[in-house]
């Protein structure tokens, strides 16, 4: 009895030795990995920004690695480690639906981050070849895992060459995204709407002929003001949208042909005389 008491209390004080050091060395760990942490966080930061900035590629790119880091046992034979060209060409394939699936909202550029644009005529192409390149890769991989001998072996020379190729394919997206800033100053679009002052020119031939300015016409103008707009020209747009709804469109209408009832007639917009003005940059962009 004395022996089995004498045991227990052994027991019990090796469990607590060893818990107080977990307890211990977990302690420690938080604090030099918080220290390290703290003097790395400047050094590290550009890492996370490019990630974020290009968080609808660097996602999928970040699941293949984590599928393929989470079985090891994989890795250690050469069947595994082979097809790890499957987990690059699915991730490949996961980018290019999204992009597809975002280029039909977009006029002509995928917003990808702040400061990061893709053309979306590449979409229909990522897609495209995403899927057959995913397709061709897990044929070779069934070919080379029910082939023996020597047909095995070829097949596994062909896999070898589709890593490399799965892996560059995976990351070239990279190289089709375009400066968010060097797009706007190309196209002269904004991704970001901006509110415009637009003032739109006009002249009325009724009103001209009824005041007897026939030889020097009146130029008048309506102004709109904060019109929002990602670009010159859609600000024009949505301007004369709310021109042609008003009754300033509307040429002067006698007495006579108000008493007749007459459908009124437009004015005639001066499309060189149109001006938009982003609010808030200050520069004036004047229709050609």
């Amino acid at each position: 009895m004395d022996l089995q008491s004498e045991s227990h209390k052994r027991s019990l004080a090796s469990f607590f030795s060893h818990k107080r050091l977990l307890i211990l060395a977990t302690l420690v760990s938080t604090v030099v990995l918080g220290s390290g942490l703290l003097w790395l966080g400047p050094r590290v930061r550009p890492a996370f920004d490019f990630l974020l900035e290009n968080l609808p590629l660097t996602l999928p790119v970040l699941t293949v690695i984590l599928s393929v880091a989470t079985r090891p046992h994989e890795l250690r034979t050469l069947p595994g480690l082979l097809n790890t060209a499957n987990y690059f060409a699915l991730g490949l394939v996961t980018f290019a639906i999204w992009a597809y699936v975002a280029a039909q909202g977009a006029s002509q550029y995928i917003l990808v981050g702040k400061e990061t644009v893709l053309n979306k005529d590449y979409a229909l192409l990522l897609l495209l070849g995403a899927f057959t390149w995913a397709g061709f890769s897990a044929v070779v991989t069934a070919l080379a895992e029910n082939s023996k001998d020597r047909q095995q072996r070829t097949w596994q020379y062909v896999q070898s060459g589709i890593v490399a190729v799965s892996f560059v394919l995976l990351i070239s997206p990279f190289f089709l995204f375009e400066e968010k800033e060097e797009v706007e100053a190309r196209t002269g679009v904004s991704f970001d709407e901006v509110d415009f002052t637009v003032s739109i020119a006009f002249q009325d031939p009724a009103l001209d002929q009824h005041l007897g300015r026939s030889t020097d016409p009146l130029k008048q103008c309506q102004v709109y003001r904060s019109v929002s707009a990602r670009g010159r020209d859609e600000a024009v747009r949505i301007a004369l949208e709310q021109f042609a709804e008003s009754e300033k469109s509307h040429q002067f209408a006698s007495p006579s042909r108000r008493a007749n009832g007459d459908e009124p007639r437009s004015v005639q917009i001066l499309d060189s005389w149109i001006v938009a003005e982003p609010e808030e940059r200050g520069i004036a962009a004047t229709r050609p």
